[in-house]
């Protein structure tokens, strides 16, 4: 999945992700495929989901994050 595809599909709300495929480009980690494991209202539920998800498999590349629309 893609992050534009994330964005329309969990608008307003914090998405723990797993990266499938990535790549580092200057510096910065570039996300290019996604898979979806979760998402919340709140982001310290998100924070804890990850936590416990990263703990359980280090070796994952795992990520929390959110887009929220602005009102217009």
């Amino acid at each position: 999945m893609l992050w534009e595809e994330v964005r329309l599909t969990y608008p307003n709300k914090w998405v723990v992700f797993e990266a499938i495929k990535a790549h580092s480009d200057n510096n910065y980690r570039m996300i290019d495929d996604i898979a979806v494991i979760d998402y919340f209202d709140d982001s310290m539920e998100a924070f804890r989901r990850h936590a416990e998800l990263q703990k359980q498999k280090p070796r994952r590349e795992l990520y929390f994050f959110s887009y929220f629309q602005k009102e217009t």
